[in-house]
């Protein structure tokens, strides 16, 4: 039965779509088409197969439009792992203590790629399981087994991130435990993603939102390696009526970051129903980093 979170393959009308987000609208699944399974051999999707192919669903509960499926329609997509994929799964797996049921396998090697060309795309689910997780990651990285993907690496996966220089992107991700190198060959990306199952219907309302060019601080990092990210940071010369609120974040790009994180850009900013703070959202704009100085 499909979890209905972030990361999670799913089969539609002979395309794999990728799961966003933790909550969904009624009937209706938030997910991305990324790939062809139908197609001889499967591929991934074209920009223009997207856009012309997607279906946008108005949310009033987060006030944007988002792409959906119907969820009676979509079944669960999951394949047998390649052998150097399976041993890094079963390395995590037996450190931890956790299920095989908690991880599963995302991205290009879905349809067949080559794990020496890809990326190693996991995704790991449970509130009480990526600390864990997260925990076995920096032994892994502190015995060797697994390497930083340093400047060849990280150039890399600079090519999804282009509107970042290069040396921004570097800053963001240079140290990360997230993304590596398996056995010094194979590139990783995992995500660990705190929930069990997706929620249908609104459970977090937003009530205002805005868009505004700000620069922020982060000064304390409270989840920094889950999907959502989140932190509390400081507005400098803040415009709302408060300098501090949280940065919620579902991108990669922005896990781990560190005490004193610099960034400038334009950030979503919303209100929501169950509280007075701000929650800052750097994900539907360019938000680059300026520093890492505390």
């Amino acid at each position: 039965m499909p979890r209905f979170l972030e990361g999670e393959p799913l089969l539609y009308n002979g395309w794999i779509w990728i799961v966003k987000g933790i909550q969904h609208p009624n009937e209706y699944v938030v997910a991305y088409p990324r790939y062809c399974i139908e197609c001889i051999p499967p591929r991934k999707l074209f920009r223009m197969e997207v856009l012309r192919k997607i279906k946008y669903y108005r949310w009033d509960c987060i006030g944007l439009k988002l792409p959906v499926i119907p969820k009676k329609d979509v079944k669960p997509f999951a394949i047998k792992p390649r052998d150097k994929v399976m041993e890094f799964i079963d390395l995590i797996i037996d450190l931890s203590g956790i299920d095989y049921d908690d991880v599963l396998l995302t991205g290009s090697l879905l349809i067949g790629y080559n794990p020496i060309y890809s990326d190693i795309d996991l995704v790991f689910y449970g509130e009480n399981i990526v600390d864990r997780v997260y925990d076995i990651l920096r032994y892994l990285r502190e015995s060797g087994i697994t390497s930083s993907l340093g400047p060849s690496g990280l150039l890399i996966e600079y090519d999804k991130h282009r509107d970042l220089s290069l040396d921004q992107y570097f800053m963001l991700r240079k140290g990360s435990l997230l993304q590596g190198y398996y056995m010094k060959k194979y590139r990783y990306t995992i995500r660990l993603v705190p929930y069990d199952r997706g929620y249908s219907g609104c459970i977090d309302c937003v009530v205002w939102s805005d868009y505004k060019d700000l620069t922020i601080k982060v000064i304390e990092p409270i989840k920094p390696y889950t999907t959502p990210a989140l932190y509390m940071v400081k507005i400098i010369d803040s415009p709302l009526d408060k300098d501090l609120a949280y940065m919620v974040s579902f991108r990669i790009r922005y896990t781990e970051l560190g005490t004193g994180a610099l960034l400038r850009g334009v950030f979503r900013i919303e209100k929501h129903l169950k509280d007075e703070n701000y929650y800052i959202i750097p994900d539907h704009s360019s938000v680059k980093i300026l520093d890492y100085s505390p």
